[in-house]
């Protein structure tokens, strides 16, 4: 039995007035998403969401991130970088990191070394299925941008060598952007996932928020019954070190 399960990140820019976190509130259930990562949460008392879990990860970076799921999906596990800026789970058969990387061209050190660094300590389970979603403030083809084109060599060869690929094909002619500001467009939003599950997924949605200056990315993904697994990659991560001691251990929970 296959079903669609609708996973959305969101920059909601620092959120700190409750009009706008009851606006986030309503747009997350008129979209019926399922799954919304958030990144640049601050204050774990402004998102109480009736219907759902909300799992924070605010760190030493004060630049939070934080996962909202419906209160009938079990995540697994709750893995955070002690900065703040990434937090990962395990959600029916997947692995699902979200991160927000350091921003602006004078963190641009900075950020190339949280790719290096610090987020490869959150990939080093042995996960087959993984997604990985973020503001990357950074782009790494000159399509996804309208103006100063900043990448990152780091976050290409780890996209390589995690053999990801990246859910949404930019069309020269009509391109879609996440960030609009004065300077220019860009697309620093993106999903990337395994190719062995690119296959899965049905559609992807750029949507507007009245409440943000960025689009939210919503990804529909088909779930199937696990199969027997091939034998993971060699690397190993100490659960006990990233580990949230307080999420519960037990399989997922079919959604219904």
């Amino acid at each position: 039995m296959t079903a669609v399960i609708k996973l959305a990140t969101l920059n909601i820019n620092v959120i700190t007035n409750r009009t706008r976190v009851e606006m986030l509130t309503e747009y997350i259930r008129r979209h019926d998403l399922d799954i919304v990562f958030l990144p640049e949460v601050t204050d774990p008392e402004l998102l109480p969401m009736p219907g759902y879990d909300v799992y924070y990860n605010i760190g030493s970076d004060m630049c939070g991130t934080a996962i909202v799921a419906r209160n009938d999906i079990m995540l697994r596990n709750i893995y955070k970088l002690p900065s703040g800026r990434a937090i990962a789970t395990e959600c029916k058969g997947l692995y699902i990191v979200s991160i927000y990387a350091p921003s602006g061209t004078a963190k641009r050190t900075e950020r190339e070394n949280f790719y290096n660094a610090k987020v490869p300590q959150l990939l080093q389970t042995g996960h087959e299925e993984i997604i990985i979603r973020s503001d990357f403030n950074c782009v790494l083809d000159p399509c996804d941008t309208s103006g100063h084109f900043h990448t990152s060599r780091a976050l290409t060869e780890m996209i390589r060598e995690l053999n990801l690929t990246d859910t949404w094909k930019q069309d020269q002619t009509r391109p879609a952007y996440t960030h609009y500001s004065n300077t220019g467009t860009s697309r620093i939003v993106r999903i990337y996932v395994s190719r062995n599950i690119a296959s899965r997924i049905t559609c992807i949605d750029f949507l507007p928020a009245a409440f943000t200056d960025q689009n939210a990315v919503v990804l529909h993904l088909a779930l199937v019954e696990m199969g027997a697994r091939r034998r993971p990659p060699g690397w190993k991560l100490d659960h006990t070190m990233l580990r949230d001691e307080e999420t519960p251990e037990s399989t997922p929970t079919a959604m219904v």
